[in-house]
C-alpha cells in the first residue's frame, strides 16, 4: 500500500478493511485510518473481521456480498452532484472541528471565528466558547457560550455546566450562580460533581454557592422522601416551605408531575394546588392542575382550571408558554365539555 501524503476533507472515502490481511499491511492501514479520523475526514470505514485479501473474489458469504453492495451504493451516492457539493461545502467546517477535537485550540479559535463571520451558528459559538475557555480567555468565552444557549444549543453538560465553569473561572459569581442553578435543576447533575469540581474553586466559599447547594440538597431530600413512600410528609414540607427552591413554580411542577407520572393523581393535585395558591396568576400552573384533574376523572374541575388558565393568557406571558397552554387547555375544554 502506497503512502497517502495528505488527507482531503472534501472527498468522501469508503474504506473496507480485511481482518485477516497480513499483519504488516493491516498495521499500515490502521495508521492511515487513524490519520483520517484525526483529520476529521469524511471516511466510511468498514471492518470485515473474517475477510482476507481479495475477499470480494474469494469469499462468497452473505456478509461479503453485503459489503460489496454497500461499496457500490456508496460510490453511486457520493458521485451525485448535490452530495459532492455538500462535502465540498462542509470541508472547512470539518477542518476546524478536527482542530477542536485534537485540542489545537489556537487553530480552533481562529477557525470558528472565521466561520461565524460568514454564518452565525449555535454549535460553532459553543465550540468557540469552549476553545477560548481552554486557553483561559474566560471573559471572551462566556458570552459565546451564553449566546449559544440563547440560540437554542441546550444541554446540561454541553452548554450549562461549561458556562458555569467559565463564569466561575472568570470570577463572575452572579453568572456562575445563574448557570449552576440551571445545571442543578437537572436531576442527573449531582451535587457532589459540582462540589468537587476544581473549576468552581474560585467561588466555592461564597455564601451564594453554599446556599445553592444546601437548597438543592433540601429539594432532593424531599423528592427522595416522596419516592420512598413518605408522600404526606413530603407534601407537608413543600406546603410549609417559606423560601428556597421548594417555593419555586418550576420545582413544585417537577414534584407534582413526578407524582402524577407514578399514578398518584390525588397527591399530584395537592401539590398543583399549592402551586396555584402561590402563583395564582400563572396560566401554566392552572393548566397543569387541569391536566391532573382530568387524569383523576374530575372532569368538571378540570374544565374550570383550564378556563382559568386560558383567562390568564395575556401578552405578558412569554410566547412559548402562551401557545402551549392555549393549545392544551383549549383542547381539554373541548374534549371534556
Amino acid at each position: 500500500m502506497s503512502e497517502v501524503p495528505a488527507i482531503r476533507l472534501d472527498v468522501p472515502v469508503f474504506f473496507a478493511r480485511a481482518g485477516r490481511e497480513s499483519t504488516v499491511l493491516n498495521q499500515r492501514i490502521d495508521k492511515l485510518l487513524a490519520r483520517a479520523i484525526a483529520a476529521n475526514a469524511p471516511w466510511t470505514i468498514v471492518n470485515l473481521g473474517h475477510g482476507v485479501q481479495g475477499f470480494d473474489v474469494f469469499e462468497r458469504d452473505a456478509a461479503t456480498r453485503d459489503l460489496v453492495s454497500s461499496t457500490i451504493a456508496f460510490a453511486k451516492s457520493v458521485t451525485e452532484p448535490s452530495v459532492s457539493k455538500a462535502y465540498l461545502a462542509g470541508a472547512k467546517e470539518a477542518e476546524v472541528a478536527g482542530a477542536f477535537y485534537r485540542g489545537e485550540w489556537a487553530a480552533a479559535i481562529e477557525g470558528y471565528r472565521a466561520l461565524l463571520a460568514t454564518r452565525d451558528d449555535a454549535e460553532n459559538r459553543r465550540r468557540l466558547g469552549l476553545a477560548l475557555a481552554e486557553t483561559r480567555q474566560y471573559a471572551e468565552a462566556l458570552p459565546e457560550l451564553e449566546k449559544a444557549w440563547q440560540m437554542g444549543r441546550r444541554g446540561a453538560r454541553d452548554t450549562i455546566v461549561p458556562a458555569a465553569e467559565t463564569a466561575a473561572s472568570a470570577g463572575n459569581v452572579e453568572r456562575a450562580m445563574h448557570w449552576l442553578d440551571l445545571a442543578l435543576a437537572q436531576p442527573f447533575v449531582q451535587i457532589a460533581e459540582v462540589r468537587d469540581n476544581a473549576k468552581f474553586a474560585p467561588i466555592a466559599n461564597t455564601p451564594a454557592f453554599q446556599k445553592l447547594l444546601a437548597e438543592v440538597e433540601e429539594q432532593r431530600n424531599v423528592a427522595k422522601m416522596i419516592e420512598d413512600g413518605k408522600v404526606a410528609e413530603g407534601i407537608a414540607v413543600v406546603r410549609n416551605a417559606k423560601g428556597g427552591r421548594l417555593v419555586r413554580e418550576t420545582v413544585l411542577n417537577q414534584i407534582a408531575y413526578g407524582l402524577l407520572n407514578r399514578g398518584r393523581a390525588a397527591d399530584a393535585i395537592a401539590v398543583f394546588r399549592i402551586t396555584t395558591d402561590r402563583y395564582p396568576q400563572s396560566p401554566n400552573a392552572w393548566d397543569s392542575l387541569s391536566e391532573a384533574l382530568e387524569r383523576s376523572g374530575a372532569k368538571k374541575d378540570a374544565v374550570a382550571a383550564a378556563r382559568k388558565a386560558l383567562a390568564l393568557l395575556t401578552d405578558n406571558v412569554d410566547a412559548p408558554t402562551r401557545e402551549s397552554v392555549r393549545a392544551a387547555s383549549a383542547a381539554r375544554v373541548s374534549r371534556l365539555e
